[in-house]
């Protein structure tokens, strides 16, 4: 058999497992899997080399014999360790450390000659060895973890769902099945002198790089696109050569070798220049014409990094991310969680491929999530499969997983923390993922959570905002900010409320147009305040609004080159205070002049002599007794008065029938009308329906309305209390002919302790609070109380009632004759 021949087919295996490692080291020497597979490569490099030198130096045969069954020992031992990389499995660590042990003994067996004995070799050309006795020992060992290896990848096989990983699997599986069969054929006398062994290798070598470009058992795009971004310039550079060559023997009869060399420089320093700016767009062409995947993710990735910054809400650029990866990517099904900022949750905010009514919630400490938090890097299913938290799921988690069909558990990190994550599932050819892709899905990851930051800052920022404006506009307190020159920049309803003026008439105009004087003076508070860009605490002052001056009290802050104006408005707070020393006196004067006659006429009966007779004694008693009755009533109204603006006690209310508590209430005034010689008429039906209202109240009602009435009459005059139902209301009226009021004393006849001049010219006693009294009433009874009045004519008085709710329906348009009493 031709030597050719024979040496052709380890020479094969030899450069196709050279092949295989420069496309692992180019993939990352990093990775642990990567290590083990050029160990394993390597060892069925050397096995191949051995076999090949074997042939191509037949005088050192026994040397070269020794160095591939050096091959041959070692490959058991790193295929069984790359076989548990690949399956993530640390379950055979004591496996792999007795292996290492044998593996030092058979190496050093073959070194002392104890694994093959005598070389022969055949007429045909063919290398016979004998098997020496360490062979049956080496069987053991290389049988038992080839054996182990097998069961690993049928195990695999078996338990993934990933039907790419799965193909994976099968195809190691068959390249490990060939080297069984291909060793086996050694130890079968002259049927082992057929490099039956190499050929198998040969197709494992061949299996092997199917299963790199088929299934990504390594992604080798990198390695492709930059051998073709270093291919194109070689090409132009080798090109340009032959051009050189060209001009130079036929145009410039250039023939000397120093003169062409020369010529080759330039043009090679020429070419580099010219290759150098555009190697960038060498790779973008390539990629666009090689690797169309590549540069439709990068065009993507662009484009989501421009859209990404300028989204600002949350569902549209969740939204726009999944449409992009995976219309991109072609990816089937996705979803992106995002954390809840109140509960810490993970929540399903957007999703691809999924039904539409799908929700799920991923809580802090699910195991998914603590793994991403704790790794911070791309995770595939089978990579969280083998975490221990992953067996204590619930029932359901294992179920929505399933339901996501994940793939891959992209991770949203923000400054190293877990905002988020993107769930990959398969893509819509069924194919594997590429490191590219992940990488791409990663950086697509990265520029979505930063858009995710920005959009949570956004929306807090929006949240403050909001809550500032809410704050603005419910305040009481006025709110004013002008500029370095005090003009007004902005101001809050409240700030027009208090000043009357609109806030458009206010803006750029000076805020010392409402505030100046004593606080603008060369030693104001304000003035101050402003000089030294200091607060001005809450100081009183007076506002110039536009319906005349208004205590505030006014503070002012710097806030950097503007200031701040607060103010409230406390000219009620001043009026409370005005008139609480009002009350005082008033009630002081009220009581003292009863008091003052209750004490002169108390001391002359006591210090009196025998000269008092019995009527002068009961005339002083008489006097005594009314003075002691007026300050009662005093007294009582203030009680009566206070509880009912404290709203502190409820009164009681009962149906009432004003017919009756009208006639008690003229009886009990019809002395005092006597005495006046005013006429005390009444008008009321005996069918006019029941109130329901407090009894007391509604009769102080009539009695200082009635009595006021009397009192501001003439003598000789009448006073008439009319009582009707007008639609669902009860209409109380008290009619005098008297006096009269002056307009501009109306506004305030219900203000506590007033008395208008006209009484004080008239001489009618009284405390000013009968009429705050009966308005503090009627509202209680939800009811309304208006004044009608000309001076010299008369005045009428009108209380309306509302009718009691049972029977308003049966009196809502009956009109009752008024008889008189």
């Amino acid at each position: 058999m031709d030597v050719f021949f024979l040496s052709l087919i380890p020479a094969l295996a030899l450069i196709l497992y050279l092949f295989l490692i420069l496309v692992t080291w180019r993939h990352g020497i990093e990775d642990k899997l990567n290590q083990r597979f050029i160990l394993y490569l390597l060892s069925m490099m050397v096995w191949s080399l051995g076999a090949l030198m074997m042939y191509l130096d037949r005088p050192r045969a026994p040397a070269w014999n020794r160095l591939m069954i050096f091959g041959v020992v070692v490959m058991p031992l790193v295929f069984f360790s790359f076989v548990q990389a690949f399956r993530r499995e640390r379950t055979h660590d004591k496996v792999l450390q007795l292996g290492m042990a044998a593996c030092v003994v058979f190496l050093v067996a073959t070194a002392r000659g104890s694994m093959a004995g005598d070389i022969h070799i055949t007429d045909r050309g063919l290398i016979l060895f004998s098997l020496g006795p360490a062979i049956p020992y080496f069987g053991i060992y290389f049988g038992v973890l080839l054996g182990l290896s097998a069961l690993s990848l049928v195990q695999g096989i078996r338990n993934t769902k990933d039907h790419v990983q799965r193909n994976r699997y099968v195809y190691v599986f068959l390249g490990l099945g060939l080297i069984l069969v291909g060793g086996i054929t050694n130890t079968t006398g002259e049927l082992g002198a057929y490099p039956l062994d190499i050929s198998a290798n040969t197709m494992n070598a061949i299996i092997l790089a199917y299963t790199i470009f088929r299934y990504q058992l390594l992604d080798i795009s990198l390695v492709v696109r930059k051998g073709l971004l270093y291919t194109v310039p070689t090409v132009v550079i080798g090109v340009g050569y032959l051009l050189i060559i060209f001009l130079s023997v036929n145009l410039f009869d250039i023939v000397s070798g120093y003169q062409t060399l020369l010529l080759s420089v330039i043009v090679a320093t020429a070419v580099a220049l010219i290759m150098q700016p555009v190697q960038e767009k060498l790779q973008s062409w390539i990629d666009r014409m090689f690797f169309r995947e590549k540069y439709n993710a990068n065009l993507m990735l662009q484009r989501v990094s421009r859209t990404a910054s300028s989204i600002l809400h949350l569902d549209r650029l969740a939204d726009m991310m999944l449409n992009e990866v995976t219309s991109t990517i072609h990816i089937a099904k996705a979803a992106l969680f995002l954390s809840d900022q109140a509960t810490g949750t993970f929540e399903l905010v957007a999703q691809r491929g999924l039904p539409p009514e799908t929700s799920i919630t991923l809580r802090q400490d699910h195991p998914v999530i603590e793994h991403l938090a704790t790794v911070r890097e791309v995770q595939t299913m089978f990579d969280v499969e083998m975490t221990p938290q992953f067996k204590a799921l619930w029932a359901q988690e294992r179920r929505d997983l399933k339901s996501l069909a994940v793939v891959f558990f992209v991770p949203l990190l923000a400054q190293r923390d877990l905002i988020g994550m993107l769930v990959v599932g398969p893509k819509l050819s069924e194919g594997t993922y590429t490191l590219d892709e992940q990488l791409i899905l990663s950086t697509l990851a990265n520029q979505t959570a930063i858009a995710v930051q920005n959009a949570w800052l956004y929306q807090r920022a929006i949240e403050e905002k909001q809550r500032a404006e809410v704050i603005l506009e419910q305040a009481f307190t006025g709110i004013v900010l002008v500029d370095g020159d005090l003009d007004i920049v902005d101001m809050n309803p409240a700030a027009t409320r208090i000043t009357g003026f609109a806030r458009e008439a206010l803006l750029g105009d000076t805020i010392l147009r409402m505030f100046a004087g004593e606080l603008w003076d060369e030693d104001g508070a304000l003035r101050h305040a402003i000089e030294t860009k200091q607060s001005l605490h809450p100081t009183e002052t007076v506002l110039v609004g536009r319906e005349g001056r208004r205590d505030v009290l006014l503070g002012v802050t710097p806030v950097q080159d503007r200031y701040l104006f607060n103010f409230t408005d406390i000219t009620k707070l001043k009026e409370v205070g005005r008139l609480q020393s009002n009350i005082v006196a008033n009630v002081s004067h009220e009581l003292r002049t009863p008091l003052a006659s209750i004490k002169g006429y108390a001391d002359l009966l006591l210090h009196g002599d025998d000269r008092l007779d019995d009527e002068l004694r009961q005339q002083c008693l008489t006097i005594i007794d009314s003075e002691a009755d007026r300050m009662n009533r005093v007294i009582n109204t203030l009680l009566d008065l206070s509880k009912l603006e404290s709203g502190r006690d409820v009164l009681p209310m009962d149906t009432v029938y004003i017919p009756e508590i009208i006639e008690e209430t003229v009886k009990a005034l019809s002395v005092q009308a006597d005495k006046a010689g005013i006429s005390l008429l009444w008008d009321a039906s005996s069918h006019l329906p029941p109130l329901t209202a407090n009894r007391d109240m509604l009769a102080s009602i009539l009695k200082n309305l009635i009595g006021n009435a009397i009192k501001f009459s003439v003598q000789g005059g009448e006073v008439r209390v009319v009582a009707k139902v007008q639609a669902d209301w009860l209409n109380l009226q008290v009619i005098d002919h008297g006096l009269g009021i002056p307009a501009e004393d109306i506004p305030h006849l219900f203000t506590k302790f007033y008395r208008s001049k006209r009484a004080h010219d008239a001489g009618v006693r009284g405390t000013g609070l009968g009429l705050a009294l009966v308005k503090e009433a009627v509202e209680v009874h939800k009811g309304e109380i208006a004044v009608e009045s000309v001076e010299g004519v008369g005045t009428r008085i009108t209380v309306t009632l509302p009718l009691h709710p049972d029977v308003v329906s049966d009196n809502r348009a009956t009109q009752h004759t008024l008889t008189s009493a």
